[in-house]
């Protein structure tokens, strides 16, 4: 059966149960239509039906359920499971599982904030906690941004969790059976890459091929590969799948050279396949390629050659099957985006009249730029950059990586039976040292990644239709719509490199930072930005990436103590004046600043005195409390203001805006 129509109702379906219009009686229609369809003998019509009852019924079970009101109030004790972990030096986040909530048992999907936490929490981890509980502020941190609302509830996320590390009553390491082998798993591969005894570069690099950790590898090395468009190989993917496949194919010639092995060895690989995808942590990209190397398996067995657009088709079907809400996932998209345009142009370019040898010099070439023509306006949505020097240095890659992969998983194997060689520590060192230089060339030339790209909508709709007439000429055979695609496309690709700028009314912001307080300014394509980070500038300016993006801005500096920036915005030490509206920085215990009024006092992390007495001192109207305060000081410090009658706002759960004319509302 095709499998097109049935993926794209199964997508139709997906968006409708995420969007919540009509999912239900939608799926009812379908099956009905379905039956209707079938019955008229119109497959196509009826698998689009099918598809879409069928991702409705699979998508619901997995959208977040609603908080209980009773829950969203103070803290509650409760129950975690930590299923994956986030993390940065100063605190951690945790994809967990709530198990019982006050005593009660449940199910329910949150993300854990815990902050102060002395504990390195791993998969399988149970801990008891006292939590506060919120949903999902639909409020962006920055303007622009998908809202974390949206992107927590594509994970399947019903609440945010807000944990104090040093108020953890138990804890305990109880993993599931595949979360045990997972960690016994890469604990047996990082030993056996550090015994092969290579360099510290390439031994962290290894572990990233290997084992898809990728925390040993130096900042430098990761810059270099993000400028140069082989940031991919860092991230398990089907690359790195798919040389497994042939080494572990490779290994079992023996089973498949025997009489009725055909049927023994594919078992074997499938087998092994899984294995694989559960000792590197069963991420997504790795999950999507054992998919794809199940079908093509399952193709072998049944001695079949389908269309490899329909197995394409088919596997991205099995892909959303398994997790409906990996519909917005970039990776899949960008997996999907790749391969199809691949399978539709590479034998256009490199057919196979073409002689053999030339044919595979020439794919090298080739493949790296279709898969960017067929990806480029996704990377440049996620990413908001597109890699210039992409050619040269993938055709290195793909000369080496792939080498090094296999070369690794046998060095993994010898050195876990016991044997060493220099030979092969040699070769992976001299390959990485090739494809290290490489990429550290190109990235230092100038003009080598194009940045801040943000599509606007206009330019969406004309890149899909470039691609559509490409390919429609290509399937008319009609050189004359092939080649007006081609020169659409090759004009949308530089509009999108030259994105203009979206301008707006002055606007001040205070993100919610959890490390550091910070308040940005833009006045048309200008920035300022005032922050108590430690090396201020740095963190700051690539979190506020997309906010600078979207509106066309030049340039992010930090603003000097006493300044001008621009009409009806001024700063004075402290003090910052916009457009009449007065906001107080209070970052110290000093309060050395007395003003007869103040229309917002922004109480930093620095803070820990007496917050009556410092509202007091500027006759502020409402008090800011940052998100970088202790969440449990600014609890007590809310509760002392509101007891005094002041105003006050914790922007722990939503950022604060103004824009200009000044138009905020106070609480």
């Amino acid at each position: 059966m095709p499998a097109l129509p049935l993926l794209l109702g199964t997508a139709a379906g997906i968006l409708l149960a995420i969007a919540d219009v009509w999912a239900v009686p939608a799926a009812i229609a379908g099956v009905v239509l379905a039956l209707v369809m079938w019955r008229l003998g119109r497959l196509f019509l009826g698998s689009i039906a099918v598809g879409v009852a069928l991702g409705v019924f699979m998508t619901l079970p997995r959208l977040p359920q609603p908080l209980p009101q009773q829950f969203t109030h103070g803290q509650v004790t409760a129950t975690l499971r930590v299923d994956k972990v986030y993390g940065d030096a100063e605190s951690n986040r945790y994809l967990a599982t709530i198990d019982t909530l006050a005593g009660l048992p449940t199910r329910l999907p949150v993300m854990v904030n815990m902050l102060r936490s002395s504990d390195a929490l791993r998969p399988g981890t149970v801990l008891t906690v006292p939590v506060e509980l919120q949903q999902p502020d639909p409020v962006a941190d920055l303007p622009d941004q998908t809202p974390e609302a949206t992107m927590l509830r594509r994970l399947g996320i019903s609440a945010v969790a807000f944990a104090e590390g040093d108020s953890i009553s138990s804890l305990a390491y109880q993993p599931t059976a595949a979360q045990r082998f997972t960690a016994t798993a890469q604990e047996h591969i990082a030993d056996a890459v550090y015994a092969m005894n290579c360099d510290a570069p390439t031994t962290a690099f290894l572990l990233a091929l290997i084992a898809g950790d990728d925390t040993t590898i130096e900042t430098a090395r990761e810059d270099a590969f993000r400028a140069t468009g082989i940031a991919h190989v860092l991230a398990l993917s089907g690359l790195h799948v798919g040389v497994i496949v042939w080494l572990a194919m490779l290994l079992l010639t023996p089973v498949f050279s025997l009489r009725g092995g055909r049927t023994v060895g594919y078992i074997l690989l499938a087998v092994t396949i899984l294995l694989y995808a559960l000792a590197t942590g069963l991420s997504a990209s790795v999950a999507r390629a054992a998919v794809m190397v199940a079908v093509f398996i399952f193709t072998k067995l049944k001695n079949r050659a389908p269309s490899p657009y329909n197995a394409l088709f088919f596997t991205v079907f099995i892909w959303l099957c398994i997790n409906p809400l990996w519909i917005f996932s970039a990776g899949l998209q960008l997996s999907a985006a790749a391969v199809f345009v691949i399978i539709w142009l590479s034998p256009i370019v490199c057919p196979v009249t073409m002689p053999a040898r030339l044919r595979s010099i020439l794919s090298l070439v080739a493949i790296p730029i279709i898969a960017l023509t067929g990806t480029s306006l996704l990377t440049a949505y996620y990413f908001h950059r597109l890699p210039l020097w992409f050619l040269p240095v993938n055709i290195v890659a793909g000369l080496t990586v792939p080498l090094m992969v296999a070369l690794g998983a046998i060095g993994c194997l010898l050195t876990a039976a016991g044997f060493t060689t220099s030979l092969l520590s040699g070769t992976l060192n001299g390959l990485y040292a090739v494809l290290d230089s490489t990429a550290a060339w190109f990235a230092a030339l100038p003009g080598g990644v194009a940045t801040n790209i943000y599509p606007h909508w206009w330019q969406t709709l004309a890149y899909a239709l470039a691609l559509s007439v490409m390919g429609w000429g290509t399937w008319r055979r009609s050189r004359t719509i092939a080649i007006s695609g081609a020169l659409l496309f090759v004009a949308v690709f530089f509009s999108l490199v030259h994105t203009p700028g979206r301008r707006g009314p002055d606007e001040l912001h205070i993100p919610r930072r959890p490390h550091f307080t910070e308040i940005i300014i833009r006045h048309d394509r200008d920035a300022w930005t005032i922050t108590d980070e430690l090396f201020p500038g740095q963190l700051s300016n690539l979190l506020a990436r997309d906010y600078l993006g979207t509106r066309g801005i030049d340039s992010l500096t930090v603003m000097a103590d006493t300044a001008d920036v621009a009409p009806g915005i001024r700063r004075h030490g402290p003090l910052i004046d916009f457009h009449g509206l007065t906001i107080l920085v209070l970052n110290t215990d000093d309060i050395a600043y007395s003003a007869p009024h103040v229309d917002y006092l922004l109480v930093c992390k620095g803070f820990t005195g007496k917050i009556r007495q410092a509202a007091r001192a500027v006759h502020a109207d409402t008090v800011l409390l940052a998100a970088s305060l202790n969440r449990r000081r600014a609890r007590r410090y809310a509760a002392e203001l509101i007891a005094d009658s002041i105003a006050v706002r914790m922007l722990h759960d939503r950022p604060f805006s103004l824009t200009a004319p000044a138009t905020a509302e106070k609480p």
